[in-house]
């Protein structure tokens, strides 16, 4: 099934992933890049053991690569997306969020899709579960800060 909606083509990856790879437990961080993409490179963290349908791409960086499989639909496009600078960001992210939650990002669109299977979610709340609080509202406050600290960290904003 093929679509030209951005919206609609995350949605079927996510399916995908969802459907065929795993059980997705966790947040989508959605950004717009600034570099021009035609196709699909995908960056699969190797914690999840997930079987990716496409053509898998050795990067220079062994470390990533230890940490990391890559799939690309364009080898040349995947080496333009992951330069040493920004594989070195994920893995740093993934060193700092060991255990927390696996890390995995595709590019696509235009748009880097960053999935952090097991983090908490930050969207449903427990306010009728536990009544509100100080507490409470600082533990959002705080997993909100780490996801928008990925950001930073992956240099998103410029």
């Amino acid at each position: 099934m093929k679509t030209d909606n951005p919206l609609i083509a995350a949605i079927m990856l996510i399916k995908i992933f969802y459907d065929n790879y795993m059980d997705f437990d966790g947040n989508v961080l959605i950004c717009e890049l600034a570099k021009k993409t035609s196709g699909k490179t995908i960056v699969v963290s190797r914690e999840l053991n997930a079987k990716i349908f496409g053509e898998k791409e050795m990067m220079d960086d062994v470390d990533f690569m230890r940490d990391f499989r890559v799939f690309a639909d364009d080898k040349a496009e995947a080496r333009y997306l992951l330069t040493p600078a920004f594989m070195e960001r994920l893995r740093e992210i993934n060193r700092e969020t060991s255990g927390e939650f696996s890390l995995s990002a595709v590019f696509m669109d235009e748009r880097l899709y960053l999935f952090l299977n097991g983090a908490p979610d930050l969207f449903e709340t427990t306010l009728f579960d536990r009544p509100a609080s100080i507490e409470l509202a600082r533990e959002y406050q705080t997993q909100i800060r780490k996801i928008l600290s990925l950001i930073e960290t992956l240099k998103l904003t410029n």
